[in-house]
């Protein structure tokens, strides 16, 4: 067989014309038998003849595009002639292979063409290379975000720990002088009780001033443990401002 006619959609290409800012064949095709197309190219017409001297109508075709076709595919020919047209041809290399036959439905040599779709500027390898790069940076970078939060989360709790360390402490101050002023109370009642009932009875002068004075400082004492009684209830339970005229 010889390949007479390539056409890419309904053009047909011919030696030496530019297609999409490019020559296809510098020679005719049943010459060159190899062509490179883009991505977007993907409606492919193959044209082929055998000579039949015999019975043209007679002739037969089959053939098979190695890489798309699994199977080879029989047809008989238009006096002599064959085509065949693929679409949406994917990206790849592939080897068209076509053979004839006569009256005696006998293959002759093959004849072969070479057609090479190039893959899209995003399918390449180098853009798999840098899609790759960029997958690579954004894990990195995201492993890194992970990695700073959980810092900051950890920081977070210590400052957490080191505050409620810092308030159980204080809480224990209060518990320790809330316990002693309670001590404290208790013994500075048992004092001034009875320090009052000796001062409604006592006539001596000099012996009254003393007692008075014991009581002075004994409710000073008193009026301090309270104060610290109810700087510990404001601690625990809050008081409340009453305000008048």
């Amino acid at each position: 067989p010889l390949f007479t006619t390539f056409r890419l959609f309904d053009k047909t290409i011919a030696c030496g014309e530019e297609y999409n800012g490019r020559v296809l064949f510098g020679q005719t095709v049943d010459q060159t038998r190899t062509v490179s197309l883009r991505y977007d190219e993907d409606f492919v017409t193959l044209g082929f003849s055998a000579l039949n001297f015999v019975n043209t109508s007679q002739t037969y075709f089959r053939f098979m595009l190695e890489g798309l076709d699994k199977q080879w595919t029989e047809t008989a020919s238009d006096n002599g002639l064959g085509s065949v047209t693929y679409n949406r041809v994917p990206p790849g290399e592939y080897r068209f292979r076509v053979q004839a036959a006569g009256n005696d439905h006998r293959w002759g040599p093959e004849a072969t063409f070479f057609i090479e779709v190039r893959p899209p500027f995003w399918s390449t390898v180098w853009a798999k290379i840098g899609y790759a790069a960029c997958f690579a940076g954004a894990l990195y970078g995201f492993v890194l975000y992970l990695k700073r939060k959980n810092n900051r989360k950890l920081l977070r709790m210590q400052e957490l720990e080191a505050v409620r360390q810092k308030e159980e402490l204080n809480q224990m101050k209060f518990r320790f002088f809330t316990n002693v002023s309670h001590e404290l109370r208790t013994p500075l009642t048992l004092i001034i009780s009875p320090l009052e009932s000796m001062m409604k009875y006592t006539t001596d002068e000099k012996q009254l001033e003393r007692l008075k004075l014991m009581h002075r400082n004994a409710q000073r004492l008193l009026n301090l443990v309270n104060q610290l009684l109810d700087f510990r209830k404001n601690e625990v339970a809050g008081m409340h401002l009453s305000l008048s005229e």
